[in-house]
């Protein structure tokens, strides 16, 4: 399976590259975009903060972030809102697995947050099976492959919970906060790399320093277990919410137009292969992760996350992956003390 991963991730972030940049470069997505920030406001009339550094290029890309969220959070567009809500609770998945495996071993925070600001920057679907490919081929030569120390584990939902869960709940603006403060929260998600790793400075220092292994190992299986639970009650609403309304929701969830005419559609058709791409990357991963541990029946395995990924959802499925992998790298390691 190692070898199958060296052949078939590089092949993810290959597709990635022609089949989601391409077309949004294409449809002219992505000159839509630019064109509206090089007159100073953001596109199809969606409204927010146009200044963040003072610095006029910093401020231009920060803007460009911010603008290709906007459209899909618009209250108006309630297939782009919806298919939103459950992208962002499965990537929280995604998000959070990074920042537990940037903690493996003696590797630097800023390793999670460079590889994390590339995925935001250049989509997750070419980054993540790239960054998959290198940490599969360094955790399997390290022998200290399943060592998180017990108080960054300890620490690894909260600044998770507040670098990315605050935000990226806020952006939908459900205080009614106004365009303003929600292009800033937009802003934060998309950020979302590096409000984490300063969250996570701040929860290191706030929180008393675990003791114990299995003090770390309890807090990183909470971990996946409240991340995998709120990406599977998205996707379960999701599929609930589009039976309910065929005609609309269901239609526009399953569509993949990928010459729409409106800047909203063309960032939803955008995410749609964003999100497919990069949960075949992490599920093949998660896969041959748990299986290079927990030796035999390989097709029931194969089985399981087909089953899961349908009911509740490729992020969920992905967290309770990881989670028995944890259980499986720990193995005679857990001490109370």
């Amino acid at each position: 399976m190692p070898l199958l991963l060296h052949v078939v991730l590089p092949l993810y972030s290959l597709t990635a590259a022609v089949l989601v940049w391409s077309v949004f470069v294409r449809n002219g997505g992505l000159d839509t975009i630019n064109q509206a920030i090089e007159h100073g406001r953001y596109p199809e009339g969606e409204a927010g903060a146009t200044r963040f550094t003072g610095l006029g290029a910093v401020d231009d890309a920060l803007m460009s972030l911010v603008a290709f969220n906007l459209p899909v959070l618009n209250a108006g567009f309630d297939v782009g809102r919806l298919f939103m809500a459950q992208f962002v609770a499965g990537v929280s998945v995604v998000v959070f697995i990074l920042s537990v495996e940037g903690r493996r071993g003696r590797r630097s925070s800023l390793v999670f947050m460079a590889w994390g600001l590339a995925s935001q920057l250049a989509t997750s679907a070419i980054v993540l099976p790239l960054y998959l490919l290198v940490h599969t081929r360094r955790g399997r030569k390290a022998k200290g492959r399943g060592s998180v120390s017990p108080h960054a584990a300890l620490c690894a939902l909260p600044s998770h919970l507040l670098g990315y869960g605050v935000p990226a709940a806020m952006m939908f603006d459900p205080l009614d906060q106004g365009p303003h403060a929600k292009s800033l929260w937009a802003l934060m998600f998309a950020l979302c790399p590096l409000t984490i790793a300063l969250c996570t400075r701040a929860v290191r220092a706030l929180l008393p320093r675990a003791s114990t292994t299995k003090a770390g190992y309890n807090a990183l299986q909470m971990g996946y277990g409240i991340v995998g639970a709120v990406a599977a009650a998205f996707h379960v609403m999701t599929v609930v919410k589009a039976i309910a309304q065929p005609a609309s929701l269901l239609a526009g969830l399953l569509s993949l137009e990928l010459y729409p005419d409106m800047l909203r559609d063309k960032i939803l058709t955008f995410l749609k292969l964003d999100y497919l791409i990069t949960f075949a990357a992490l599920l093949t991963w998660a896969y041959s992760e748990v299986r290079d541990i927990y030796r035999g029946r390989p097709l029931l395995l194969l089985g399981m996350f087909a089953v899961g990924t349908v009911v509740v959802g490729p992020g969920a499925t992905a967290a309770v992956a990881c989670l028995v992998r944890e259980a499986g790298l720990n193995r005679g390691n857990v001490k109370s003390g």
